[in-house]
């Protein structure tokens, strides 16, 4: 059972926007005058990063919409997808009508976005950076160990930390927009949303009943031995990952109890945080890669130890931590799900209502074909 919320939790965002930072480069030095003895050639510049055609812009309306008389252009649209790559760079694979096919829905967004921040401008909702990380911090408390253990790994990974990076968030200004767009909205909005009742959830669970029937699951942890990326002989790489792995499977296999701090020190999986440990998943439905799965479903006993098994990620060793028997969630514990889901059904309706009244309350008109059952302007 998946449930829908209205709004990404503002630290989640912060993540994924964090894989895509990258650190400062140093400032330049002056470099010593060459001689004839000392000056060597400039190593060959980096080839430019392949990007799509600048014609495919070519492909929108010089202006893509008008909202109350101020123009979107094509250039807008440009700027704000260069600025959800992580280098700004367009990627050749991205064609003109792959453009044509995305630019309503960014188009639409867009306009929604300028309507809403005039909307909170009128509120006078004001954020500051204190707000912004009060709110990151409760979010943290909200973790389970485990999430946030993963968190703090993944940010050792980018070289910093979990504080350094909250107040780096908290101070960025798109950021501080995503935080007063959620409290007008809430304000505004989501707090006049009607709750689901006890028998609406029951309802549901009830004709949905399929949903909650759990497929037998396998609960495993394991250690990741990758080839260093950066080796020039790819083959002697591999090889020596390969042997680290069958190193590491042999002590295991004289003392499994250091499966843990094994993983915690050599695996190249953010699960080493946990000791390796993975999420449960379904036995036999291909959610994991098939190496892995087909290897991790053949062990039949408690505790036993696999590997090293070759995936395309690198060598892992398997441990079998638990069988988790197919079930159906009985409602008592679906519940709490089903009502997420339902209210948050509800938000995005409520949501969705009030941007339709927004867009008629405003002079907005879309200079490119939209699709049928997308508003066209008013």
């Amino acid at each position: 059972m998946k449930t829908t919320k209205w709004m990404l939790p503002i630290l989640s965002i912060g993540l994924m926007c964090s894989a895509s930072a990258a650190p400062k480069a140093p400032s330049a030095k002056a470099a010593p005058p060459a001689t004839a003895q000392t000056a060597k050639p400039a190593p060959a510049a980096k080839p430019a990063p392949q990007q799509a055609s600048p014609a495919i812009w070519e492909a929108l309306p010089a202006v893509v919409a008008v909202v109350d008389g101020k123009n979107i252009t094509r250039k807008d649209v440009e700027t704000f997808l260069r600025s959800q790559m992580p280098d700004g760079n367009i990627p050749p694979m991205f064609t003109a009508d792959l453009l044509k096919q995305m630019a309503p829905g960014i188009v639409r967004g867009m306009v929604e976005q300028q309507l809403m921040e005039k909307e909170i401008a009128k509120s006078n909702i004001k954020v500051t950076a204190q707000m912004v990380e009060a709110e990151l911090r409760k979010e943290l408390e909200s973790m389970t160990k485990e999430q946030r253990a993963m968190l703090e790994q993944q940010f050792k990974m980018q070289n910093t930390t979990l504080d350094k990076r909250i107040q780096e968030m908290a101070s960025n200004p798109q950021l501080q927009k995503q935080f007063a767009l959620r409290m007008f909205l809430e304000k505004n909005i989501i707090s006049k949303v009607k709750k689901v009742t006890d028998a609406e959830a029951k309802a549901f669970y009830d004709k949905n009943i399929n949903q909650f029937k759990r497929p037998e699951m396998l609960q495993v942890s394991h250690i990741l031995f990758v080839a260093d990326e950066k080796a020039k002989d790819k083959a002697a790489a591999d090889k020596a990952a390969l042997e680290k792995a069958i190193a590491a499977y042999k002590e295991l296999q004289k003392t499994p109890a250091k499966f843990e701090e094994i993983a915690k020190k050599e695996s190249a999986c953010p699960s080493k945080a946990q000791g390796g440990k993975l999420q449960p998943f379904p036995k036999g439905q291909g959610v994991m890669v098939k190496e892995f799965e087909d290897a991790a479903a053949a062990i039949d006993t408690k505790g036993k130890i696999v590997g090293p098994v070759k995936t395309q990620y690198g060598y892992h060793l398997i441990r079998l931590d638990a069988v988790i028997p197919a079930a159906t969630e009985p409602f008592d514990k679906a519940k709490a799900s089903i009502e997420a889901y339902l209210n948050g059904q509800a938000q995005q309706k409520a949501i969705a209502d009030y941007m339709a009244q927004l867009m008629k309350a405003n002079k907005v008109e879309f200079k490119l074909a939209m699709p049928q059952g997308m508003p066209q302007g008013m």
